[in-house]
Order: C-alpha cells, then sequence, then structure tokens
C-alpha cells in the first residue's frame, strides 16, 4: 500500500507523519520569529500530499533585474529536506546579494522550491516526511523574509482585501506569498480559514475585495454558494470577488460560474486587476 492510500485507511496522520511533524517542531522551536503563526495550523495545512502537487503561481520578474534560475531552484529544494536547517535562508540572502527582487525571490524561488519537492515526492524521489520537512522550512523562509515587503510607515492604505482558500482546499503557501505582495503595495489584508469566519468578517468589516483560491475540483461545488453568501452578507454592496488558483487557471470557463468578478493567473496579475477594478491608486500598486 502506498504512503497516500494508508493515510487514507488509516483516516489520519500515521507514526511518519507525527514523527515529521515533531521533528519539524523541533527544528524550528528555535526560531519563533520565523514562523509567525501557530505552527500546529501551518503543519496541517501545508503538508498534505495535494499542497505538494499544488500549481503555485509564479509572477514573472522585472525583465531588468536578474531572476533564479532552475539550478537556483533545485539548491533551495535540496536544502529544505537537507541536513542544515539554515541553507535555505543563506540560498536567498546570496540570491538577494545577486540583485533579485524580493518579490521575485519569494514567488519564483520559493514557490518554485515547493513544485519541485512535489513533484519530487510524486516520483519517489523523497518521502513524504522529507517533504513535510521542506514545507515547514520553506514556510519559515517566507515568514523571514516577507517582513522585507512590509509596506513603508504612514503608508496610505490602498484597499482593503480578504484571502483565504475555498474552505476544505489544503493549498495556502502560495496565499501567504500573495498577501506580502499585496502588503506590500499598500493592502491591508485579512485572512480567514473556514467559510464561517469569512461570513463573520464580511459581516463585521468592510473590505473593497475577496480572493478565493481553488486547486481541487471536487471542492468546486463550494465556491458559487460561498461567493454568493459573502455578496449577501458583505457590508460592502459593490464587493468584488477575485479567484486564483490551479483549478480556475485550467478551467477559465468556470469563473463566470462561480459568481466572481475575475480570475487572476498569477501574483502581479492578481495585484494590477484588483489596483485597478477596485479603484486603488496604481502608483501604491
Amino acid at each position: 500500500m502506498d504512503e497516500t492510500s494508508r493515510m487514507e485507511a488509516d483516516g489520519g496522520w500515521g507514526p511518519a507523519e507525527r514523527a515529521a511533524i515533531e521533528r519539524c517542531l523541533l527544528l524550528t522551536a528555535a526560531e519563533p520569529r520565523a514562523l509567525g503563526l501557530n505552527l500546529s495550523r501551518v503543519i496541517e495545512t501545508e503538508i498534505i500530499p495535494r499542497l505538494m502537487l499544488a500549481q503555485l503561481e509564479v509572477a514573472p520578474a522585472r525583465s531588468e533585474a536578474p531572476k533564479p534560475d532552475s539550478a537556483d531552484i533545485a539548491e533551495i529544494a535540496s536544502h529544505a529536506i537537507g541536513p542544515d536547517p539554515d541553507a535555505a535562508t543563506a540560498k536567498v540572502f546570496a540570491l538577494l546579494g545577486r540583485g533579485c527582487a524580493i518579490e521575485t525571490v519569494l514567488l519564483e524561488a520559493l514557490g518554485g522550491a515547493a513544485r519541485l519537492l512535489g513533484d519530487m515526492w510524486r516520483e519517489d524521489l523523497c518521502s513524504f516526511t522529507d517533504v513535510t520537512i521542506g514545507m515547514c522550512r520553506l514556510q519559515a523562509v517566507l515568514r523571514e523574509f516577507g517582513v522585507l515587503l512590509d509596506p513603508p510607515l504612514n503608508m496610505p492604505v490602498a484597499g482593503r482585501m480578504l484571502l483565504a482558500v475555498v474552505p476544505g482546499e489544503q493549498h495556502s503557501f502560495g496565499l501567504s506569498v500573495l498577501d506580502s505582495i499585496f502588503r506590500k503595495a499598500g493592502w491591508a489584508v485579512s485572512t480567514a480559514e473556514s467559510a464561517a469566519e469569512l461570513r463573520q468578517l464580511v459581516r463585521t468589516e468592510t473590505f473593497d475585495l475577496v480572493g478565493l483560491s481553488l486547486s481541487c475540483d471536487v471542492l468546486f461545488e463550494r465556491t458559487a454558494p460561498l461567493i454568493r453568501a459573502l455578496r449577501r452578507e458583505s457590508r460592502n454592496p459593490s464587493l468584488l470577488v477575485m479567484v486564483g488558483g490551479r483549478y480556475f487557471q485550467d478551467n477559465p470557463d468556470r469563473v463566470a460560474a462561480v459568481g466572481a468578478d475575475w480570475a487572476a493567473d498569477d501574483a502581479d496579475d492578481a495585484l494590477r486587476l484588483a489596483c485597478s477594478r477596485s479603484g486603488a491608486r496604481l502608483a501604491r500598486c
């Protein structure tokens, strides 16, 4: 029985997964600032195999700036599952030293490494435990360098956004990067983890935009009812809804079917469209 089938038969985490979680906790316990969020929640949302196989949207780099190549991405992936927990961080510093933009490093290098780990796991080139630890380390690197994307103090708010995966979806690493990119552009970003929390937030706070991500096709049927509920209960009668993720990338014709205003192909596209359609100043974005 393969590893995924064993997990499904057990109805939860098996010994290898529990051991991976415990090891990940030990590896990262000395770096609480790097994680920022509750580590147990990060693990639960990041290590499910579908995340490893999901497509992470990658924004194109600025043409005049260097960008990570395939060798850089492979090196980060290797470091993420290697013996030195600081090696991936050192590699990110090296890329920044070469002149790569922080947005490019986070989106292309870390996102590419996450996809590569998923491919390696699918092709039996590394174990589920390795991928668990690798994703946890990539999340830690993202938290550590994400602060470089914080907007300047006293920067006017460009817009207010509520960001989430479709409830039940396990693909959240890409949204963590998207969160940082929008914050740098001056957006106030809130996140939610359940349909109830999403609905509560739109009832109590005013948002310009809701962004939902979906990679798993079995959850498609949940999307349209959720969007209808958010529009109905929103304090903003002109609430905009943007969707993204692998599912809508592969099925662009389903965007209108769920009642969304548009779908974003990647992080740059998401920010550009959000700024223009919400009326936010493009200079801030």
